[in-house]
């Protein structure tokens, strides 16, 4: 009678130890599914920054461009003030989003550091998921060796 109970016992522990086990795959896998998400998150958002980078020197240049041109104008024509007042005006329209731009630049590399460390955290996560794992599985197979043994005494 007591060995019936014992078997229900480790029977019972040995579901649980399977349950556990399940449980932590699907952890596992779903934390991978997060860190391949969290890496193509990176590689879009590195993507849009460089973009964004190749967007700002065009128009840095181009600010640069546009300062010169106004420049000539004054020189040249002195009575075209109208020309030269909406030249003035769209440098500082191209200042501001050069501004907006450097801030968004400045988000996204936030947000990059961001992203590199929940990668990180979920890599930690991943690895410590796959040690319980590994660590239910050494107890679950000493157990069933335990009661294999039992049994045959």
């Amino acid at each position: 009678r007591s060995s019936n109970k014992d078997l229900k016992k480790c029977q019972q522990q040995l579901k649980e130890y399977k349950e556990a086990v399940t449980d932590l795959e699907a952890q596992l896998q779903e934390a991978q599914v997060d860190r391949k998400l969290l890496i193509q998150q990176m590689a879009d958002l590195g993507e849009e920054v460089d973009a964004q980078k190749a967007e700002l020197a065009g128009q840095q240049e181009r600010i640069v461009s546009i300062q010169q041109q106004s420049e000539d104008a004054k020189k040249i024509q002195k009575d075209q003030s109208d020309s030269q007042y909406r030249l003035e005006l769209e440098n500082k329209q191209l200042c501001d989003t050069i501004k907006e731009l450097e801030e968004n630049e400045e988000d996204l590399v936030a947000e990059v550091e961001l992203l590199a460390n929940e990668k990180y955290e979920a890599e930690i996560k991943c690895r410590s998921i796959a040690e319980d794992k590994d660590q239910l599985r050494r107890d679950l197979d000493q157990r069933i060796k335990n009661q294999a043994d039992n049994e045959d005494e």
